[in-house]
């Protein structure tokens, strides 16, 4: 019995592998009741994640999924909502879709949505971070057998950073750094500048000789030196940001107070159930955590900082 067991799932998943994530939550879209769109009247709530929230993704899959997943989640409880999620290129396209009232709730950047909070109308609700905690620090990573000031006096260097709005901010920070102690921003002082979708492949670049420096997230070199203890004692921490939050879910002014609070109450129940805990991984997150502005102080800082050094600079 159990090895027909083992054999049908095997055969399950080629079958997953050779149709593709998309076909497969179609099916479940169409068959399952829990998610299903069948015909009638819905409460529709558009849910907008901007595309450099998430790197090293398919985006049609990844888009899918997420929508099934949430319907999956709220119409459990509210049966007559119907959640449509969209992956706006950038923030003119999603104003377009606000303006259009076919955005209520917006996944952006934490610099993003500093920059456009008033423009937008953007109310906070929650942090989503890939730790245990709101904040992250992000860390200047280089080999272990050197240190800042020989790097700063080589003719050429090289950085690695992440893709998307992990990338914006590790840069931001890491230009405000430099300036502070006398140097130029990140763009003139590094030669090189190389862009990873993954922080593996920012930091073993660093870790093979290949790149001077990387900026990654402390909890991404924490893993990478569980999986691998030499990666903790070939690479040498030059600096260490404050803890800074990466992504927030915010509401638009479109959304009514109801839904604004059902959104809330049903994310801040995701950390505790399997479902939900599908809807973190789908975006590549850990956890959510209602929004302290304790927690987003560094961030309005850093922000504030790294333009008025970039005002100076010209």
């Amino acid at each position: 019995m159990a090895y027909h067991l083992n054999k049908r799932v095997l055969l399950f998943t080629l079958w997953i592998k050779r149709c593709g994530v998309a076909c497969v939550l179609g099916l479940l879209f169409l068959f399952n009741p829990a998610v299903s769109l069948a015909e009638g009247k819905f409460k529709e709530l558009y849910f907008l994640n901007l595309r450099n929230t998430l790197v090293g993704i398919h985006v049609r899959d990844t888009q899918l999924a997420f929508q099934v997943m949430m319907n999956k989640i709220i119409r459990t409880r509210y049966p007559d909502y119907r959640i449509i999620v969209a992956f706006p290129e950038d923030i003119a396209a999603a104003k377009l879709a606000i303006d259009k009232q076919r955005g209520h709730v917006l996944i952006i950047n934490s610099l993003d949505f500093v920059d456009k909070r008033q423009e937008l109308t953007l109310e906070p609700l929650h942090i989503l971070s890939k730790a245990d905690q709101p904040t992250q620090s992000y860390l200047l990573l280089a080999a272990a057998d050197k240190n800042f000031e020989t790097l700063a006096k080589q003719q050429h260097h090289t950085l690695v950073v992440e893709n998307g709005g992990s990338g914006e901010i590790a840069r931001a920070w890491l230009s405000t750094w430099l300036r502070q102690r006398g140097y130029k921003p990140v763009e003139p002082f590094f030669s090189a500048i190389r862009v990873a979708d993954k922080p593996s492949r920012a930091i073993l670049p660093v870790f093979f000789g290949e790149a001077d420096t990387c900026v990654v997230t402390e909890s991404a070199f924490s893993v990478m030196a569980e999986l691998n203890p030499q990666i903790k004692q070939k690479l040498k921490i030059l600096a260490r940001s404050p803890g800074f939050v990466n992504l927030i879910v915010c509401t638009t002014k479109h959304i009514d107070p109801l839904d604004k609070q059902r959104v809330f109450d049903e994310a801040m129940a995701i950390n505790e159930s399997a479902d939900g805990q599908q809807v973190l991984t789908i975006i590549q997150m850990k956890r959510i955590f209602k929004f302290e502005s304790n927690d987003f102080a560094a961030t309005e800082a850093l922000y504030r900082n790294y333009n008025q050094l970039s005002k100076k600079d010209g």
